[in-house]
């Protein structure tokens, strides 16, 4: 049942002509989605059920970010940048995350934390811009693999 639900989300991504993201003035497709994603993907390529914070406000990208985290087999961790900083520390000590991506620069705290534990960071905006698509292939879902956090 899970490996289906995967497969349709997967398919709906990557055929879709309709728009997936609409807030005031940004449109956003389902073409532009599945780009995104594998973007994101090349950063995830041969990463599995590792833990992956997302550090930013709802927004197109921070979309991409999830779907690419969940179809990529890896663990969606919410963070808002709007908790308090000693939180989102708590959070960030207690899941020991392996990639950040993030809307904004970490304060200097979330950065030393990044250093310190080799966490990668990555700013979703520069990364969607810069990088070359990977091509995500879908893998086989088990019902005992993690999804969120």
């Amino acid at each position: 049942m899970i490996q289906e639900f995967y497969e349709k989300l997967w398919s709906v991504i990557r055929s879709s002509k309709k728009l997936f993201y609409i807030y005031y003035d940004d449109r956003q497709s389902y073409a532009s989605l599945y780009n995104n994603i594998e973007i994101l993907n090349g950063l995830l390529e041969n990463r599995l059920q590792q833990k992956i914070i997302v550090y930013t406000e709802k927004s197109f990208e921070s979309y991409c970010a999830l779907y690419a985290i969940l179809l990529s087999k890896n663990i969606w961790i919410p963070v808002s940048p709007d908790y308090p900083e000693n939180r989102t520390i708590k959070a960030f000590e207690l899941c020991q995350p392996d990639v950040i991506f993030t809307d904004r620069p970490l304060s200097k705290k979330l950065a030393i934390f990044a250093d310190k534990n080799k966490c990668k960071v990555f700013d979703l905006q520069t990364t969607l811009k810069e990088t070359n698509p990977k091509r995500l292939i879908l893998g086989e879902f088990e019902p005992n693999e993690i999804a969120y956090i």
